[in-house]
Parts: structure tokens; sequence; C-alpha cells
């Protein structure tokens, strides 16, 4: 077979973008290199700061983060390593079985924090204390159809989200009346706490999907994605005045005051295709330095982009590079990813003899674009972003919607969840919004 012109079909394969950015991008370095190197964030995905060293030490001290307050736990405070999101569709649609259900959910969440036992407890954290456990309860757009809720409490903020441009959606992991977030410093404090809500809401809730995930961090460093960038960097600071304004809700339906809403998205990252990319297609799509997570237009990790700065005629930080975007396309929100892999998505995926090397896939793309794509999409491992805002339609529609149409990493991604849940206020007393299931 002929050999092609390899830039030719490289822009033939969707990566315009990237071979057009002059001295931003080195050709040779995209056309030889196979590095494994990792980077950046995906979808709009940085994710808060860790705890302290010392908290990190022994995951199975007694670190506490109390469920009881005038806001949900699991929001402003540092993101701990392991988490599971977890939908569950409502079956008994009254208002009684809603308050029933909350009222125990309520009970399991205060007395798990503090590491107090639960009657009928399984048993398989006993001992481990509460490791940071945190349990935050969101409500969809379903959940208000007169029966669970009233519709005329429906806060005008909870919108369906649109389809946005790349979207696969699967209905595998979309849909919910309800969504819970548990996360801790330790995965089977997070898998008890689990357990334990989908045990005692039997008959009343039963669970739709739900994906577990894990937040890499080198001990007092910003957490690395799948990708291998530093992701974090760009979050409010916790106790901030710029978090309070992003996040918290201070108007509309009085149960929701104090509250915040949750946007979540599934992301598949296309990590076979990533790892075969040279570095320098990878920091250009990303606009970060993997190794230090510095911008490319220089500084350190928390130097602020510098948009403007430009190389031979051409932006340093290209005009699609992901934190141009970000950046750009809204006013900002306070994010959590983590990490999740799935290993291969079917048996027999893909294995390095399958998957021609850079210059070889460029020639097999233009030859056999659909076949090498579902090589390339081999493995289940992403990332699910969630991201906590104070308007949803003007703060993450208008930046996811920017991703999506012209992210470069959006090469790499498959986005097949979307979600929008509306977050109430904390419960100092009484159960998770009471006030709405009266």
């Amino acid at each position: 077979m002929p050999r092609v012109d390899s830039k030719q079909a490289l822009i033939s394969f969707g990566l315009r973008t990237i071979l057009e950015r002059g001295a931003v991008v080195d050709r040779r370095q995209f056309l030889t290199g196979g590095a494994a190197g990792l980077v950046g964030v995906a979808g709009g995905v940085l994710v808060s700061r860790g705890q302290s060293d010392a908290d990190r030490d022994d995951p199975g001290s007694g670190i506490a983060v109390p469920f009881r307050g005038e806001r949900q736990a699991g929001i402003a405070n540092a993101a701990p390593r392991y988490a599971t999101f977890a939908a569950f569709d409502i079956v008994e649609r009254d208002g009684a079985s809603m308050a029933s259900l909350m009222d125990s959910w309520t009970e399991v969440a205060d007395q798990l924090s503090v590491g107090t036992p639960i009657s009928g407890d399984t048993g398989e954290a006993t001992g481990m204390g509460p490791a940071g456990l945190t349990v935050t309860v969101g409500f969809g757009e379903t959940l208000f159809d007169d029966r669970c809720a009233p519709a005329s409490a429906k806060p005008a903020e909870l919108v369906s989200l649109p389809e946005f441009p790349g979207d696969q959606l699967d209905p595998a992991w979309n849909g919910g009346d309800v969504l819970v977030q548990v996360c801790s410093e330790d995965p089977t404090v997070v898998s008890h706490a689990v357990r334990q809500l989908r045990r005692v809401g039997q008959g009343r809730a039963r669970l739709r999907w739900s994906q577990a995930g894990f937040l890499p961090q080198a001990s007092g460093e910003t957490p690395r994605n799948l990708f291998g960038q530093v992701d974090g960097t760009a979050n409010p600071a916790e106790g901030s005045a710029e978090l309070d304004d992003l996040v918290w809700v201070t108007d509309g339906p009085s149960w929701m005051v104090g509250g915040t809403y949750l946007a979540t998205r599934r992301i598949r990252m296309m990590l076979t295709m990533w790892d075969r990319m040279g570095l320098g297609v990878q920091e250009a799509s990303t606009g970060r330095d993997r190794g230090t997570g510095a911008p490319l237009s220089g500084g350190d990790e928390f130097t602020p982009l510098d948009l403007d700065a430009v190389h031979n005629g051409e932006p340093v930080i290209a005009s699609d590079a992901h934190v141009r975007i970000a950046k750009t396309a809204g006013p900002g929100m306070l994010r959590r990813g983590y990490s999740f892999d799935n290993g291969p998505r079917h048996v027999g995926a893909a294995s390095d003899t399958d998957v021609p090397d850079d210059l070889d896939h460029a020639e097999h793309a233009q030859n056999d674009h659909s076949s090498m794509m579902a090589a390339m999409d081999d493995h289940d491992a992403g990332l699910f972003f969630a991201a906590f805002v104070r308007d949803p339609v003007e703060q993450f529609i208008p930046m996811q919607q920017a991703l999506s149409e012209s992210d470069a990493l959006g090469h790499f991604l498959a986005y097949t969840s979307a979600g929008l849940w509306a977050v109430p206020a904390g419960a100092p007393t009484g159960s998770i919004a009471a006030e709405l299931f009266a």
C-alpha cells in the first residue's frame, strides 16, 4: 500500500487544529512521539485540592466531617480520595414516601459521618472510623412530578441540559430522580455507606446507575487525572468570597436557599489514542506544561494565564487550548473530578499490535477511519466530572457548549452522561429538604 502524506492524513483524522499551530506544537514530535505522557483537564474538569498531608497519612483515622449544618457537606470541603455517585429512581412516588426516605437517609448519613454504627449495619467498615465521609443529596428534574414533589417547587434553574456537540449519551449512565454523592478517604467506607443507603431505602428507591472513582494525588500536590495533568489549579479557594459567589444559591424556593446545583458528566478518555500523541500535542491541547502544571505562557502552576502571549506570530496558548476556552467561556464554578478505570471495554480489545504507531495510524485513518477509531477507543476509563454552581444556565451550560464546540481535547473524549441536580440546603436539624416534602 503506498505511503500517504502524514500531515494530510492526520488532518482528515480530525486533528486539524493541532497541526495548524505553527511554533506552538513541534510537528516532528507530534508525528514521531509515542510517549505515554498524559495531560490535562477534560470538559472543564478541574477538581478541588486535597486535604492536608497529616489528614491523608491515615485514611482510617477519626477524621469526621459532620453531616449536620446550614449547608450540605461534600461541596466546599476538600475532596477526599474516593467517591461513588449513585442515581436512584423513586419507586413509591408520593410525598409521604419521599419524606420517609429522606428521614432514613438523613439518619444514616448523620450517624456514619461521625463513626456511629447504624441499626442493621452490615459490618464491613467496623472499626474504620468515618474517614472523612460525606454524603450529599441532590434532586433531578423528574422528581418534581406533583407526586414525589410539587411541580411548582421546581427551581427555574433546574433545566434539562441540552445535548452538546459530540455527546455520545448512553442510557445506562443517565437519568434518575435522586443523586447521592458519597466521598471518603477510604474506599471501603464509601462502599459501606452506599450499601447502607441502598439497604434502608429498599422498596422506596431503586438504584439506576452508579460510578465509583478515585482521586490520584502525590503528597501535598494538586491531583492529576488520567491524562497526567494537574487537575484543580483554577478552583476557587475554600472559604473564599469567590467560592461563595459561584456556588451558593441566594434566592428562589426557600428550600434551595443555601443550596447549590450539581452538574455531572461521565467522560470517557481515549487513553489508547492519547498515549500515542507526542508530548507537544498533549500540552498544546490543554495549554499547560504536563510536568509542572504551569501555563504555556510561563510561570508556575498558579501563574495566571497570559492569553495575549505570542511566539512567531502565533498564540502561545492556542485558540482551541482547553484552558483558554474554559477561562473565557463563563464566570467559573467549583469542580470535583474523580477518575475511573474499568479496564478494556470488551474481551479481546485492541492490543499494542492492533493499533498502529503514529505514522502508520495516520495512513490507517485515511483508509479505514471507523476501524481505527474503534481500536483507539478500547478502554473504559476517564473522569466523572462534578461541578457545583449557583446558576447552571449562566455558568455550566455556556462553558460546556464552548468546550464541546472548540476544545482541542474533544478529539480524545466521549461524553456518555449529562445530569443536573438541585442540591438543597443542609439540615441543622430534621431531615434534608423536609420543607419540600411536608
